[in-house]
């Protein structure tokens, strides 16, 4: 039974207040300001918690067709500002997350209303 008296394990890194029930995730979440993972691209400051993030991240530099990056998804909702921009979503959540967020009254199906 819980007593509300159960030891919190909290983050030591400035101002961040997060804490945890157990010292295992206070851990895995410290990687998230440490980032041990660097991208070695040239021109790429980016770095990851995990080597997870890593790898796919690493993906957005693959090229295809001598030199055109990896195709994405594309929004192509009329008068959705990200269709008009022609921005690229480089990861499938991503663009369901924008579909979702900026799309809810439709009834939609990725396939259809992306380009990937």
């Amino acid at each position: 039974m819980a007593t509300g008296l159960e030891q919190r394990f909290a983050c030591r890194w400035g101002e961040c207040g997060k804490s945890f029930p157990r010292p295992s995730d206070l851990t895995k979440h410290e990687r998230y300001h440490i980032k041990d993972y660097h991208c070695d691209e040239v021109d790429c400051c980016k770095a990851f918690a995990t080597h997870k993030d890593l790898k796919r991240h690493k993906k957005t530099h693959e090229k295809l067709d001598g030199g055109a990056a990896a195709q994405g998804y594309r929004c192509r909702v009329p008068g959705c500002r990200k269709a008009k921009t022609g921005h690229v979503y480089n990861r499938r959540d991503n663009f369901t997350r924008h579909l979702r967020t900026k799309h809810a009254d439709l009834d939609f199906d990725v396939k259809e209303l992306g380009s990937g």
